[in-house]
């Protein structure tokens, strides 16, 4: 059973707001600030922790874990809800969701700093770029945990160069291993974006290394839409110390899409 985290109270008329997580992280990125923020102003936030993430046991080493797979951890939680709701993917998550509204229609959907549909090589190859050596130890290992959780990589990747030491620390403790199969999926089966048809809004940070400006123009290309960027936030937008400015983007786009 997918594990959850869910703050507020439905309200008839208005879908509940599905938070899906990015690689090594968990439903508590969400719960920080996004979900008690947007349960505040009348929604019911909900977010998930994929299979072998925070509370989601795995039937095997998440390692192994595939995007179908995470689909079906996505589907599950979708289903438990009375109606489809809003869809919010990070990173990786934000592929997951590309690929879940191939099939399944939502009220919207919101795209953070999200894979683009092409899949993750873009990245990849940054990351090999900036740590060759460790990015060797990854793929002999099929482990991509050390390459991020060390305090001065995550910080790297996934937050601002001004984000107070103590909290990066704490993050990155928190991180825990990704699926290897699952990166390599987002390359093997890219997004077909034509067969997605909810209204998106696609955004990131402007200082983000991991998702970079150039990658959510793309993202935003592939669906028509114009890109979104949020002046001085990194990758991990919900947990930076400006991440009011991404919640707020995030609602007024949603009050506006679904009025």
């Amino acid at each position: 059973m997918i594990a959850t985290i869910e703050r507020g109270t439905r309200s008839p008329g208005r879908p509940s707001i599905l938070f899906v997580h990015g690689a090594m992280h968990g439903a508590w990125a969400w719960d920080e600030h996004f979900l008690p923020w947007f349960a505040d102003r009348g929604w019911h936030a909900v977010a998930l922790d994929l299979r072998g993430h925070g509370a989601s046991p795995a039937d095997r080493s998440v390692l192994w874990a595939s995007i179908q797979d995470y689909l079906d951890d996505l589907g599950e939680v979708v289903g438990s809800l009375p109606e489809p709701p809003v869809l919010v993917g990070h990173s990786l998550g934000g592929f997951v969701v590309q690929r879940y509204l191939e099939r399944h229609d939502v009220p919207a959907a919101v795209l953070v700093g999200s894979t683009p549909p092409s899949g993750g090589m873009r990245l990849t190859l940054r990351v090999i770029r900036h740590s060759p050596a460790a990015a060797a130890r990854a793929f002999a290992t099929l482990r991509l945990l050390p390459l991020f959780a060390t305090p001065r990589a995550t910080r790297y990747w996934f937050f601002s160069a001004d984000a107070p030491a103590c909290d990066v620390e704490t993050w990155a403790a928190r991180l825990t291993d990704e699926s290897f199969r699952a990166v390599i999926d987002t390359v093997t089966r890219p997004v077909r974006t034509r067969r997605v048809g909810t209204p998106l809004l696609v955004a990131g940070g402007s200082q983000d290394r991991t998702a970079t400006p150039h990658d959510v123009a793309l993202t935003a290309g592939r669906y028509a839409v114009t890109p979104v960027l949020w002046d001085g936030l990194p990758h991990d937008v919900m947990l930076d110390a400006r991440w009011e400015r991404a919640a707020s983007s995030i609602d007024d786009w949603l009050r506006q899409t679904l009025a």
